[in-house]
């Protein structure tokens, strides 16, 4: 059952999984801390990726692939998250660096994920059905 869902641990040192922090509503960029906190629950699943090698997170969504990055200047993460999403289409959609960087400027979507801390946070979304 779900009971037992909730007491499994991931056993692998260093894992640094973390789950928190769910907002019902908050603005991009979190601009003074301000949100609706709720609790959240669901059902996480866990695969090791030997053939990733990645230095930031990643994520997908159903429609959606997204780089995610942090830094105390708000630029130098944007930077960051748009060239991260430049290497992945060069090593997963073939793409050369001069096509990728045409295709992130135009439709990638850059947001603020907050402000509110010391160190900025971004993400770059990029729509999956710009290659169907």
């Amino acid at each position: 059952g779900l009971g037992d869902v909730y007491k499994r641990q991931v056993h692998v040192k260093g894992a640094l999984f973390s789950c928190g922090d769910g907002h019902a509503c908050q603005a991009d960029g979190e601009a003074d801390g301000t949100g609706f906190e709720t609790p959240l629950t669901g059902i996480f699943t866990f695969m090791v990726r030997n053939d990733m090698h990645l230095t930031r997170p990643r994520a997908e969504s159903f429609t959606h692939f997204i780089t995610i990055g942090f830094h105390k200047d708000l630029r130098s993460a944007a930077e960051t998250v748009i060239r991260d999403m430049i290497d992945f289409l060069i090593e997963k959609k073939d793409l050369s660096f001069r096509d990728a960087y045409i295709l992130v400027s135009l439709v990638g979507e850059l947001h603020v994920s907050q402000l509110v801390n010391e160190i900025s946070g971004v993400h770059f979304m990029l729509p999956k059905n710009v290659f169907e």
